[in-house]
């Protein structure tokens, strides 16, 4: 590969991953999280994509016909990969990450703080597959990653993010069932977006790609919401 190439391919990869976590620390009005802290979450998303990839060929090892799948399974194929493989597996390891890291910490005091953690995992995650994709796959596509796939991670974690905030403020507040319903929320929600993101663009078709169009654009709608929702929220647990 070209060495103007490759370096090409590596701005691609990170410009937008960058630009997007800057983008939601800086919406973070009440209080900036520590950069170590930042750090660190956004490690843990880079590890939970090597984590997701040993899950993937477990998953994949017990259920052979995601490998070899005749024309009457294909539909079940897709729909395993999408919400079992991808979905489930890779937003579990990120929700994980997170709640390891930053559920007993006092610097996550505020609901937003959720979001902006979350975030930051979610991208660390997609980073790493981007080089993965970097070694296997043209310009188009990491184009189309940049536009499309990595906006969405970023979505899905904002959503992750808002329910996850929840909880730890009804946990504080005493309201235990409240706070195991949104605990369920951030993870379910997330695996569902996820799930139906990849499911519908796994469909090659010009009447699928205009469903997939209106629902990219209601997930990131639906993130922003959430963003100025909770941006200014200074619901604490100081």
């Amino acid at each position: 590969m070209n060495i103007v190439v490759y370096v090409l391919f590596i701005l691609i990869s990170i410009i937008p991953i960058y630009l997007l976590v800057d983008s939601i620390y800086e919406q973070d009005k009440i209080e900036k999280e520590p950069m170590k802290l930042l750090v660190l979450t956004f490690i843990g998303g880079c590890i939970a994509l090597f984590v997701t990839k040993i899950l993937a060929l477990i998953y994949q090892h017990y259920i052979p016909f995601l490998v070899e799948a005749s024309s009457k399974t294909e539909l079940y194929k897709t729909f395993l990969i999408s919400f079992g493989e991808i979905g489930l597996i890779e937003e579990l390891c990120k929700w994980i990450i997170l709640y390891i890291i930053v559920w007993k910490r006092k610097e996550f005091n505020y609901i937003f703080d959720a979001i902006v953690y979350a975030v930051c995992v979610s991208l660390g995650f997609a980073l790493i597959e981007n080089f993965f994709y970097l070694w296997n796959s043209d310009i188009t596509v990491l184009f189309m990653r940049s536009f499309f796939t990595i906006p969405g991670h970023a979505a899905f974690a904002v959503i992750m993010g808002y329910y996850f905030g929840f909880a730890k403020y009804y946990k504080t507040m005493g309201y235990n069932n409240r706070c195991t319903k949104e605990i369920y929320c951030s993870l379910f929600f997330a695996i569902v977006y996820h799930g139906l993101f990849d499911f519908i663009l796994a469909f090659n078709n010009k009447y699928i790609n205009i469903i997939y169009i209106v629902f990219y654009i209601y997930l990131l709608v639906n993130a922003l919401y959430k963003i100025n929702k909770t941006k200014n929220l200074s619901l604490t647990w100081d």
